[in-house]
């Protein structure tokens, strides 16, 4: 039951991207602001729209690019600032239009279509999901082209107002803060929302449904107030009072590790959706319906959904290779959290349960190979593997250190509302620690390893009678160094009949012998006791 609720759920997937490769010319130029005008038909599940993105030229630009799935849109029609039409090409999941564009300049286009839903709620997939009056987005990594216009580029980020139609009795959420509610005269209406932080296309969002609002407020490490809403559908009012109940202490929990919530000036939100719609939409986290029990089961995700809040929205990896700054991350403050309340026993377990897998199924450098495969960027490693790393990481620079550069990290300007790569993440590291880790991240987060995740090792040991007590003989061998040589800084335990002793040795040979002298006879000996390195470990007779 313990490791039952406390272990994060990974799916596996089979299920690729088409090949989705943005077109180079989209580096031409950078967007600054998304509004967003849409209207939701449940009865036939499509919506009508337009969105307006406005973008600053970098480089000299004859044809403005952005995405949009051609399965999923149409495009009416286009237009710029003037209300001119626009001439347009839409093909292979990208609108060209013509333009004529110098350095610095500004393009402010307006882009009128239609949009279908071809997406059912199953993970591996996105768009807009309608599920009777529920409605809701999915767009990480690269599906808000299902549903709007955009660049859909994680690098990219900018300002956002999202206006969203719906029949008068629904009830909508997004991001950011809502501004206004119109009612129109056909029986629906209008909610605006608009966030003023900049927000990366596939955390853009809307939630519809029948909701009861549930409002509560939070006072953020620095004296702001922060407003807390829940997004709640009346069937599960009872069972979220019990289950959102920790909110608040995961807020203080996270502000103290990683800095003041990102998002202070707006909200924090969490919607309930239908289908496997688990997502951690900027201020506006998306709970699946189903896991909201009474139970407080659902906890590890709500750790899981407001840690993205640092790692993943403020902070945002530069290309999907880098998804491991999201997900590893947010899978490890899972940890940290229980940690920080329930004490290290409860962290060694979780972190002990994550390391209880068979060999070589988090083979692979965590740099993703691909970023338009979604098995390889959400593959099992990504997450636990990336918890793994950080564990790994904490006990090599010493907790002082660790948790100075996770604060660093997050609260650094240079990299605050803005994207990152592993390598920012690494400088980030030895900064802090004034020593080379280029040996620990090689071999744990780039190396490209097909068949194991971690080194075999085994070990035996003896001792002999001195004249000045013992001397004890540990010989280690490293197994898998023929697949890899892994260089392991480990503890080793010794205990005697009154007391043990901890020692710390560096592996970085295949086999080698190492020699202690003690007062006592020795009566066991553990290598890395409190498991801090993800290895398979035997003893040899």
């Amino acid at each position: 039951m313990f490791k039952k609720y406390l272990v994060l759920l990974i799916f596996t997937f089979s299920t690729s991207l088409s090949q989705i490769i943005n077109d180079e010319r989209m580096q031409l130029y950078d967007v600054e602001a998304y509004t967003l005008s849409l209207k939701l038909n449940l009865t036939e599940q499509n919506l009508t729209g337009r969105v307006r993105v406005v973008s600053k030229i970098l480089k000299p630009l004859s044809t403005f690019v952005l995405s949009a799935s051609n399965k999923t849109i149409t495009v009416d029609s286009i237009k710029n600032d003037r209300s001119e039409k626009l001439k347009f090409l839409h093909k292979d999941d990208h609108i060209s239009i013509s333009c004529n564009k110098k350095n610095s300049e500004v393009i402010d286009v307006e882009v009128f279509y239609r949009a279908i839903s071809d997406f059912h709620g199953e993970f591996d997939n996105g768009g807009v999901f309608f599920s009777g009056s529920k409605v809701a987005t999915s767009s990480q990594p690269f599906f808000a082209r299902k549903w709007f216009p955009c660049k859909d580029d994680p690098s990219d980020k900018a300002t956002a107002v999202i206006n969203i139609s719906v029949p008068d009795t629904l009830t909508v959420a997004s991001n950011g803060v809502l501004k206004n509610i119109f009612q129109n005269t056909d029986g629906t209406k209008t909610f605006r929302w608009e966030t003023k932080y900049p927000i990366a296309p596939y955390l853009i969002s809307f939630a519809v449904g029948n909701y009861v609002l549930v409002d509560d407020s939070f006072t953020s490490i620095n004296g702001k107030n922060l407003p807390i809403t829940y997004y709640v559908f009346p069937e599960y009012l009872e069972n979220s009072k019990h289950d959102f109940r920790n909110t608040k202490k995961m807020l203080k929990f996270m502000e103290e590790k990683f800095g003041e919530y990102p998002f202070v000036n707006e909200k924090y939100g969490i919607a309930l959706v239908p289908g496997e719609l688990m997502m951690e939409n900027q201020t506006i986290s998306n709970i699946k319906e189903d896991l909201i029990t009474g139970t407080g089961e659902v906890e590890q995700f709500l750790i899981h959904e407001l840690a993205h809040q640092w790692f993943g929205n403020m902070i945002t990896p530069n290309s999907w290779h880098h998804i491991w700054l999201n997900e590893g991350f947010a899978t490890y403050a899972q940890a940290l959290y229980y940690e920080y309340y329930l004490g290290k026993k409860w962290y060694h377990h979780i972190m002990n349960s994550f390391m209880e897998t068979e060999q070589g199924i988090f083979a692979g450098s965590l740099i993703g190979q691909s970023d338009t495969s979604f098995s390889d960027m959400f593959a099992e490693r990504t997450y636990i593997k990336g918890a793994i790393v950080l564990h790994m990481l904490r006990k090599v620079v010493g907790d002082s250190s660790f948790f100075k550069i996770l604060k660093n990290y997050a609260t650094n300007n240079k990299y605050k509302y803005s994207n990152v790569t592993t390598e920012d993440f690494i400088y980030e590291c030895e900064n802090v620690h004034q020593q080379k880790l280029n040996w620990f991240f090689d071999q744990w987060v780039s190396a490209n390893i097909d068949s194991i995740d971690r080194p075999t090792l085994s070990y035996k040991w003896n001792s002999e009678k001195t004249k000045d007590g013992y001397k004890l003989s540990l010989t280690i061998n490293q197994r898998s160094s023929h697949l890899y040589l892994f260089k392991l800084p480990m503890e080793v335990k010794v205990s005697s009949a009154s007391d043990t002793t901890l020692y710390n040795i560096i592996i970085d040979n295949d086999s080698h012998t190492y020699f202690f002298d003690l007062k006592i006879q020795p009566l066991n000996v553990e290598l890395d006791p409190n498991n801090w390195v993800f290895k398979n470990l035997m003893k040899e007779d």
